[in-house]
């Protein structure tokens, strides 16, 4: 097992001992920590080439996506593009970013996520929460999509353990804390939060003086700047259940 995941079950495994009648759980973030958003950006902007009779994007492979899924502007810098065909291509990828069908279709886990949420929920008294700085208003689209992915009876992700952004887009932090806060209230005992952005951390961790909830750092594609990550951060990218037991 690697660095992030070890440190993650000991954490569990102590807080367990520790708390044993408590229910515990364990919270992550959706996009770039669950879900890989590389996909998304290539299938949108293959669907582009389709939709629109191009050949921009032909050569475009998932390896080539290296920049956050919400800077579309970013992901175009480099192509050669013209700043008309750009605009007209962000434009189009905005308006589908969060449709139903892209949901469906574009929104893969990472390997080994959803082995570890299932270990963490099999596990006695211990839970798996969602805190997503997502708008409160895709909250069935999400739901939907993110069971879709685990393609079994069971729904591995409930209505009751998703927390979303009720605030707008520029106060995913504040979301964050009052995600953790709402779990709290509700009588679960926080093991730790794993999330890609590095000033959600940094906002819960300021918010949680006590240190108790261990942060993890999934290190996939991010927004912020990587030094606002609290001391003590665990950083990983590879969900590897090797030698959990």
């Amino acid at each position: 097992m690697n660095l992030w995941m070890t440190c993650l079950i000991q954490h569990y495994k102590r807080m367990k001992d520790r708390w044993p009648d408590d229910r515990l759980l364990v919270v992550f973030d959706i996009d770039g920590t669950i879900l890989d958003t590389r996909h998304v950006v290539l299938d949108l902007l293959k669907s582009y080439d389709e939709v629109h009779g191009t050949n921009v994007f032909n050569n475009l492979g998932l390896v080539d996506i290296t920049t956050h899924e919400d800077q579309g502007e970013g992901i175009l810098s480099g192509t050669g593009i013209s700043i008309n065909e750009a605009t007209n291509i962000v434009r189009w990828y905005e308006s589908q970013q969060w449709d139903l069908h892209t949901m469906l279709e574009s929104h893969k886990p990472f390997s080994g996520v959803m082995e570890l949420i299932q270990w963490f929920q099999h596990q006695d008294n211990t839970y798996v929460g969602l805190n997503t700085g997502r708008s409160e208003n895709l909250r069935d689209e999400t739901l939907c999509s993110l069971n879709r992915t685990w393609e079994e009876a069971t729904p591995i992700f409930t209505n009751e353990l998703l927390f979303m952004n009720s605030f707008d887009w520029g106060q995913v932090e504040q979301s964050k804390v009052s995600g953790i806060q709402q779990f709290q209230e509700s009588n679960y005992k926080i093991v730790a939060m794993i999330d890609n952005e590095p000033s959600n951390l940094a906002a819960i961790s300021h918010w949680d003086s006590a240190g108790e909830i261990m942060l993890l750092h999934a290190d996939t594609i991010f927004k912020g700047a990587r030094d606002l990550l609290p001391t003590g951060t665990v950083s990983g990218n590879v969900y590897d259940l090797t030698g959990i037991s």
